[in-house]
């Protein structure tokens, strides 16, 4: 159903222009349904494959385990699981299990690229880092670490591929003093720290999130500024912000599922917003300049989604009842 201003987060909207176009709503079924009831989050990746972080134990007291299950295209024969301690078994405290939080694929879809944090066996610290892994053709298709390097001065939430060898990451200082500081670090895939750079008036790396829309270009989804920020990769290189666009709804309380910064200069927003201990999720569609073109709330709240190579929108509801757990796959003309 389309609609109007209820609370804080929705927001006004001129004359439908019927862009929005929900297909009907399927029950789940896959041989897979338990990695994804307990997903909590789908992160769609260029080779057809869908990245799972999920929390395999009930939560407890202590920080939960989040791992990932990387769903194949080809089939279940060719799935794969990792975890941080089966990446770095050393260096995580025991009974404290580390939590993958985010995770990016090349464009040649031979490396893995993941963002986690872990509670340190030496000092029983908390610690960050970044993980990059191989494909290893031989003998099945494993994913091989190659390289990890913590990140002691910063705390790393997103995390993108860049030409080169390069590897963006939203970032922010673990003090920033004031709260002004930069969003956005560049590493190598060794772990040479390039710079930081966009520097954003709030703190908020582990709210934010990141597409690569070119083979040298980016948006940022930087939820405390309420703002999505274009930037480029020059040949210094250095990230340059080249456009800013104010969101027109709160961006407090929200989560968002999905975003899809698009070639004509359209945003497609996929979030959730909890009021009242009750989640709406809202699929909004922004102009080039931010303002609102059409939003449709769908009949259920989605515990979490994804927006395909093809920009179609998918959702997940239900997904921790599994007789109640369905799909849904919305179009944006």
């Amino acid at each position: 159903m389309k609609t109007g201003i209820a609370f804080a987060a929705l927001i006004a909207l001129p004359m439908c222009a019927g862009v929005i176009a929900p297909n009907p709503p399927v029950p789940f079924e896959s041989s897979r349904r338990i990695f994804y009831m307990a997903a909590q989050r789908v992160i769609p990746l260029p080779d057809g494959s869908e990245m799972l972080i999920y929390q395999p134990d009930p939560p407890d007291e202590k920080p939960p385990a989040k791992r990932v299950y990387i769903v194949s295209p080809d089939g279940t024969e060719g799935d794969r699981s990792f975890s941080l301690e089966m990446l770095i078994p050393k260096e995580i405290a025991p009974g404290f299990p580390g939590q993958i939080r985010s995770g990016a694929m090349s464009s040649d879809h031979q490396w893995l690229a993941v963002v986690g944090g872990w509670r340190g066996a030496k000092d029983q610290a908390g610690h960050n880092g970044v993980f990059v892994l191989k494909l290893d053709d031989q003998g099945g298709k494993f994913w091989r670490l190659k390289s990890w390097f913590e990140v002691p001065e910063l705390a790393v939430g997103e995390i993108a591929f860049g030409p080169d060898d390069l590897l963006v990451v939203t970032s922010q200082p673990h003090d920033s003093g004031s709260g002004a500081a930069p969003i956005l670090t560049l590493f190598s895939h060794s772990g040479q720290r390039l710079g930081s750079f966009v520097v954003s008036p709030t703190r908020g790396a582990l709210e934010m999130r990141i597409v690569r829309i070119g083979e040298r270009s980016y948006a940022i989804y930087d939820a405390p500024a309420s703002q999505v920020r274009y930037v480029t990769l020059s040949s210094k290189p250095e990230l340059v912000e080249t456009k800013a666009i104010p969101l027109p709804f709160s961006t407090k309380r929200i989560n968002v599922i999905a975003f899809d910064p698009r070639s004509d200069g359209r945003i497609v927003f996929v979030r959730t917003v909890v009021e009242n201990q009750r989640g709406r999720t809202f699929i909004s569609v922004l102009d080039a300049d931010g303002k609102a073109v059409e939003e449709w709330e769908a009949p259920r709240s989605w515990r979490y989604g994804f927006v395909d190579a093809k920009h179609l929108l998918h959702g997940f509801s239900g997904a921790g009842n599994p007789a109640g757990m369905e799909t849904r796959t919305v179009t944006v003309r």
